[in-house]
């Protein structure tokens, strides 16, 4: 969920159709839906944003099988003028997977980043050691190796992240 133009966005969660939508603030209701055409929606999990774009996380990996974690980034001007948009995409892989469990005795799930400066931050939901992996991605189209940045114990799973500009503060 986020906040952009005096509206809320949200999507839906795992195979469901690759939309976006635009929120009343005042009553809830959906006053567009936005098709975002070329991806899937396998299991998208947080939206973010900076100034110009919107950032979809498709990276939901709850049992560590996925190979094709990717996150859309689309045009605020786009999603202002029309209710079918394009993504560009950005995929990675966490170099220190080797392993894909088919279970949650695993370290590489995410359901939460954040867009700062020139980059994304992943914060990993890690099943198995109850911590928090923080991974750095930058947000040009392309391929990359998620570049780990730190970890940090949570005693659970991180499953979602805000920040708050003004204090400088993360959420998560």
């Amino acid at each position: 969920l986020i906040e952009w133009d005096g509206a809320l966005w949200t999507h839906n969660d795992s195979e469901s159709e690759p939309y976006i939508y635009e929120m009343n603030q005042s009553n809830d209701d959906i006053e567009r839906s936005v098709f975002v055409t070329g991806v899937t929606n396998q299991d998208w999990e947080e939206m973010c944003q900076d100034s110009h774009y919107v950032y979809i996380g498709e990276f939901g990996n709850n049992l560590g099988l996925r190979k094709n974690l990717e996150i859309y980034k689309i045009a605020k001007a786009d999603i202002a003028l029309h209710d079918t948009v394009t993504a560009e995409l950005i995929q990675f892989h966490y170099p220190e997977q080797s392993e894909f469990p088919d279970s949650y005795g695993h370290n590489f799930d995410a359901e939460a980043f954040l867009t700062i400066g020139d980059s994304l931050y992943i914060y990993t939901k890690n099943w198995l050691n109850q911590r928090c992996d923080i991974y750095a991605l930058p947000k040009a189209p392309g391929t990359y190796a998620a570049h780990w940045k730190s970890s940090f114990d949570t005693q659970g799973v991180i499953t979602g992240s805000t920040i708050n500009t003004e204090q400088n503060k993360v959420v998560l």
